[in-house]
């Protein structure tokens, strides 16, 4: 995989869309489906949907594919990842050892050779904020307690205040969350952009795209993490990041729910949760394309995207396709 962001917009979102509503199919079979694309455009939607994790050849049927979860392509990255350092098992034993303090195995063993050095100390993010010139993208497995968020915005506005930008995923718990809500206020005007995602089991940190933090508590509550710069794994770290990014949502008000959806925006909504063109969907609801449009754009607006695909994602999780 390149370091180049993983884009999952049209058509590409509806490839998958379409493969994860029919189960299992061919790339032909994808094609007749959505009929808008010819089958070159399916089979290289195919070939960026495999290479992100989010789609699999099927090993039952040949030339078919199946599609996964999205909630599922973080971890399966990370157990990428993991092969991809391990050039032999002493490296696995290794490598599984920064996971694992209670651990046996000697993990100083990950060296300067692989770009990898365990650091069990949770102060060494400070070090590494400090090295940052450019851009820090953060992703948490959980939201910071009111005090910690808090204590955090004097240090973050002096940091962000250098004119670095940065991206910060929590899960998307915060979004019910004042307290997080308080903390973006707090750092509006300066270019750290807070979203939601789907749970992460680790804590990821990449700064400037040349240096990676992870951090794993385990189920005893012992915590490790090592700092990576190996930059063939940075580069799959960042690929994952942004792959999230992608799914992500912007912090929306605590009071946004679907009352004062319109009656053409829930009809619209239906309409794309069936996979239907805007077309198909005016016509079937004696509406003009112009309309549907229209309600779209509104719709992607409110919820922070221009991808029909996230916001079918973003309509199902919010309740908006109830009857």
């Amino acid at each position: 995989m390149d370091s180049r962001k993983v884009e999952i917009e049209l058509p590409t979102a509806s490839v998958y869309q379409a493969v994860r509503t029919l189960g299992s199919a061919t790339p032909e079979e994808v094609a007749r489906h959505l009929r808008e694309y010819h089958l070159g455009k399916v089979e290289e939607a195919l070939t960026r949907l495999v290479s992100a994790h989010l789609v699999e050849p099927s090993t039952t049927v040949a030339g078919s594919y199946h599609a996964y979860a999205p909630g599922s392509a973080f971890p399966r990255a990370l157990s990428e990842i993991v092969q991809r350092l391990c050039d032999d098992a002493e490296l696995l034993t290794a490598t599984a050892a920064t996971l694992d303090p209670s651990s046996p195995a000697a993990a100083p063993r990950l060296g300067s050779d692989v770009g990898i050095s365990v650091d069990r100390s949770i102060d060494a993010i400070t070090g590494l904020l400090a090295e940052a010139r450019h851009h820090i993208d953060s992703l948490l497995p959980g939201v910071p307690a009111r005090t910690m968020l808090r204590a955090a915005i004097d240090a973050d506005q002096q940091l962000y205040g250098r004119g670095i930008s940065g991206r910060t995923l929590y899960p998307e718990a915060a979004q019910s969350l004042p307290r997080v809500h308080e903390y973006s206020a707090a750092m509006d005007g300066y270019s750290l952009e807070v979203r939601t995602s789907m749970p992460s089991p680790v804590r990821l940190l990449i700064i400037d795209r040349r240096i990676g933090y992870i951090s794993h508590r385990s189920a005893h509550g012992a915590r490790s993490a090592c700092v990576i710069r190996n930059p063939n794994v940075l580069v799959t770290l960042q690929a994952y990041f942004d792959l999230l990014w992608e799914f992500s949502q912007p912090l929306r008000a605590l009071d946004d729910d679907d009352e004062h959806l319109s009656t053409n925006e829930r009809t619209v909504l239906r309409g794309l949760a069936h996979n239907l063109s805007l077309q198909e969907i005016a016509d079937h609801n004696a509406m003009s394309t112009a309309t549907v449009s229209r309600a779209v754009n509104k719709l992607g607006h409110r919820i922070g995207t221009t991808s029909r695909f996230t916001l079918g994602i973003e309509a199902q999780r919010r309740g908006w396709l109830r009857p």
